[in-house]
């Protein structure tokens, strides 16, 4: 018998919730023991590392995204992109209060909740293509929740976005970050 990892999660933060454990210290506690099973892979090795989140479409079509996965890697930099992480882990870093009813959105806000909370990125690079709907949201909640938190560069990437443009933004984030 197979049992669901996202049930026992669930399960594990409801009975520590029960117990009066504080919800932080179980999240960490299940990162740690679900490490092995799940940590997601970094795509590349670097000396930084940073979380990349946006839309599937976004992060993998190189048209679109002006090929910013190949030039943080020329650049260096271990990224791991939303899409790498674990539904099971970012399950528990979808926060209840921030109740937003897209798929894709949640998932995002799961990850830049992990990526905030694990101290071993460096800072995210949220990729977003529309300034309006369930964009506009995660946004907000990106540069009111997360930026305090951890260093975030927020790109706009549409059809005024140039491949120096983004260049640019990226290669003075990771000197920021580089220098800090």
């Amino acid at each position: 018998m197979e049992l669901d990892p996202r049930k026992l999660c669930r399960a594990f933060i409801t009975t520590c919730k029960a117990m009066g454990v504080n919800k932080s210290r179980v999240v960490n506690a299940l990162d740690i023991l679900l490490e092995d099973e799940t940590k997601p892979t970094p795509t590349v090795e670097g000396d930084l590392i940073l979380g990349v989140v946006g839309h599937p479409y976004l992060l993998y079509d190189e048209f679109l995204n002006l090929n910013l996965l190949s030039k943080l890697s020329d650049m260096g930099v271990t990224y791991v992109t939303s899409a790498d992480i674990d539904h099971t882990i970012l399950d528990t870093y979808i926060k209840q209060d921030y109740d937003v009813y897209w798929l894709y959105e949640r998932e995002m806000i799961g990850a830049a909740n992990y990526f905030a909370t694990n101290r071993k990125f460096n800072g995210i690079i949220y990729c977003v293509s529309f300034g309006c709907g369930p964009s506009s949201v995660v946004s907000e909640f990106m540069q009111r929740v997360i930026a305090k938190r951890i260093p975030l560069l927020m790109l706009v990437l549409d059809e005024h976005a140039t491949e120096i443009g983004l260049l640019t933004r990226i290669e003075a984030f990771c000197d920021m970050l580089r220098w800090k």
